[in-house]
């Protein structure tokens, strides 16, 4: 598999040259998605707004967007008959740990908990491993596909103060 996404390369005061890309397996002289602060600003595959499936249960089912820096706004949908709502909201901080992991934290001095990311063609694959191996595969959604109630909801997540 090539990866279309392109490389980003980064020079450093000291010229040196960094080529960061979002390939799952690093190509020679490339990283995958292993820095922090320089990293954080260098993603722009993730951000966006994004449809995720449980892989191991497909109407497991949630809409997340990825902020330019990188807060993480997420919808769960609840389908039990007694939620008094269908779409949970979630606001975490998200940044990039030096080994690469996408780290979330529901407040942004706590430890939070970690997620790996990498990219099969266009499809956004997170793992979990806290507390259980899980797999989610993502969709990036076109405006056309985002629902009406995602841009409300979401403006709305985003104005209230982030702790």
């Amino acid at each position: 598999m090539i990866n279309p996404r392109p490389a980003v390369e980064l020079t450093r005061e000291d010229n040196s040259t960094i080529i960061f890309s979002s390939h799952p397996r690093p190509r020679s002289g490339m990283t995958s998605l292993k820095r922090s602060a320089e990293m954080d600003t260098l993603n722009p595959s993730i951000i966006g707004t994004w449809h995720a499936e449980l892989v191991s249960d497909t109407s497991k089912t949630s809409i997340f967007r990825i902020l330019d820096d990188l807060r993480y706004v997420s919808f769960a949908e609840d389908e039990r008959p007694e939620a008094r709502r269908r779409w949970i909201p979630m606001r975490l901080w998200g940044s990039f740990d030096e080994d690469g992991a996408y780290r979330l934290r529901p407040k942004k001095e706590a430890r939070g908990w970690t997620r790996q990311i990498s990219f099969d063609d266009d499809i956004m694959i997170i793992e979990t491993t806290e507390p259980e191996h899980k797999s989610w595969r993502c969709n990036k959604l076109n405006e056309s596909e985002i629902p009406e109630w995602f841009e409300s909801e979401a403006a709305s997540a985003v104005s209230k103060p982030w702790k």
